[in-house]
């Protein structure tokens, strides 16, 4: 933890932000609940804790009503309402990440319509696939003095699409990083990445994030497993590897309610880590936050973390909580089926029968 002085900046990041209902739980879910409490109830514990110069998030759905039918699954699935870009705006968020594994789902019509909305309220787009050689659009910012550079990418989706957000290939992000750093007083690099469901990453990317440290990254922001992994302090960096879900309607998995807020402070010629906070999304899919050290972060993700040194056993884990996870959402779902409509109970029971015949041909065929 740092000692903040008077002329410090505050960078303030969380995780995963879905707002649209996700595909288990289309009419039940984050988008629906909102449409009925009002946007901004989401943000309701922890407006108080989002005051900062920085307030980052990863916005995983987008915020399009293009081609949206509330009554398919096909079409409503992870669709944030438009009107959350001013949520977000007033809840404090001003600097957001588009590069993930969602915000194309339905195409470039939709993935605009996400970034104009969010910039009508002032919030800054990174992520973006850059021109003139930045593999990753930057975002420069200037807050109490100091400029803070931001860099943003992600694994690729299964859509089809081609994405307007920016690919996580380690050689174009090491030259966007080579060539930002000299000009930023901070840099800030965003990465959708990795594993879902594990509370540790993997070797590949614990070495690729140390490398970007190496070159001058300050920190390093992840998402996409959609539970909390280690902030670890590495040369002159912090490498968040996951701070997991926000937002979140994926209340039948115990581990994918949890989240961390990293708050860190910049001062002159030093980024230090203010403060942790764990999340907890309740059955409103809002988070709730309590107050960590970095040691009851540690033991939070301490078993996998071990099991996160060998390239072996680290596969069998993420095999393990992929299947676990899908047991979970189909068990939620036939639990639940009395607070489904039944068009919406049959669409996403055809679905996942659907998935699992795919999963046991796919599997036949290897």
């Amino acid at each position: 933890m740092s000692i903040i002085s008077d002329n410090s900046v505050k960078l303030l990041a969380v995780g995963d932000i879905m707002l649209g209902d996700s595909p288990k739980m289309l009419g039940i879910g984050v988008r629906s609940l909102l449409d009925l409490n009002g946007a901004d109830s989401v943000f309701e514990d922890v407006k108080d804790i989002l005051c900062a110069d920085i307030v980052f998030g990863n916005i995983e759905c987008v915020l399009s009503d293009y081609g949206y039918d509330k009554k398919s699954l096909a079409q409503a699935q992870l669709r944030g309402a438009p009107a959350m870009a001013h949520a977000l705006s007033v809840a404090g968020f001003n600097i957001v990440n588009v590069a993930n594994n969602h915000t194309m789902q339905y195409g470039p019509k939709c993935f605009i319509d996400t970034c104009e909305s969010l910039e009508k309220y002032h919030i800054s787009i990174v992520g973006l696939k850059g021109n003139d050689k930045w593999w990753s659009k930057p975002v420069i910012r200037e807050f109490g003095g100091y400029s803070v550079g931001f860099l943003g990418y992600s694994d690729p989706d299964k859509y089809g699409f081609e994405p307007l957000y920016a690919l996580n290939i380690h050689d174009h992000i090491l030259q966007d990083v080579t060539r930002l750093r000299p000009v930023v007083d901070v840099l800030v690099v965003s990465l959708h990445w990795g594993d879902e469901f594990v509370w540790t990453p993997s070797l590949s990317c614990r070495r690729f994030a140390r490398s970007l440290v190496d070159l001058g990254v300050n920190i390093l922001l992840g998402h996409h497993s959609h539970v909390p992994q280690n902030i670890e302090k590495y040369g002159s960096g912090w490498l968040c590897y996951s701070l997991g879900n926000f937002v979140s309607d994926m209340v039948w998995n115990p581990i994918t309610r949890n989240g961390l807020i990293a708050v860190f402070t910049i001062d002159t010629n030093h980024v230090g880590l203010e403060s942790i906070y764990s999340t907890h999304v309740n059955d409103s899919f809002a988070p709730a936050p309590v107050k960590i050290t970095p040691e009851q972060l540690l033991l939070m993700v301490k078993a996998d973390e071990e099991l996160g040194n060998s390239d072996v056993a680290y596969m069998h884990l993420v095999k393990s909580r992929y299947k676990i996870n899908r047991n979970l959402s189909h068990i939620y779902v036939l639990r639940n089926f009395f607070r489904y409509k039944p068009k919406m109970f049959l669409q996403i029971i055809l679905k996942s029968a659907y998935s699992l015949i795919e999963s046991i041909m796919s599997r036949l065929v290897a």
